[in-house]
């Protein structure tokens, strides 16, 4: 949630520390912020509504392992970027394996979270 929320609030300071020169470019902000804004209503799903948290849950885990698998393939093919990108990656795959495993062990991982 907070990645989407720090998105949609200002693109340009969040890109900015990436390296990646988000400018002027209405067109661009508009694309940035629409990603953006579904990456922070599946968060909200996950945390609000209790009945949807699996299914928010899993579309967490596939959205987060694709992101940073994706980069992963872009590093291999494209060249690594700066060490922002790459601690994303990495932050992403992680994101995607705690939202598997909430999904797999549900008691297990609430009750490690809250020990």
């Amino acid at each position: 949630m907070g990645i989407g929320g720090s998105i949609l609030i200002d693109p340009v300071a969040f890109y900015a520390g990436t390296g990646i020169e988000v400018g002027s470019q209405i067109a661009l902000r508009n694309e940035l912020k629409a990603a953006a804004g579904f990456l922070l209503s599946v968060g909200l799903l996950a945390t609000v509504i209790t009945r949807l948290r699996s299914f928010a849950l899993v579309t967490l885990g596939l959205i987060n392992g694709t992101y940073g698998a994706a980069r992963i393939l872009s590093f291999m093919a494209d060249g690594v970027p700066n060490s922002t990108l790459v601690w994303i990656a990495v932050i992403e795959l992680a994101l995607a394996a705690a939202c598997a495993a909430s999904v797999i062990h549900p008691k297990k991982t609430l009750t490690a979270a809250t020990a």
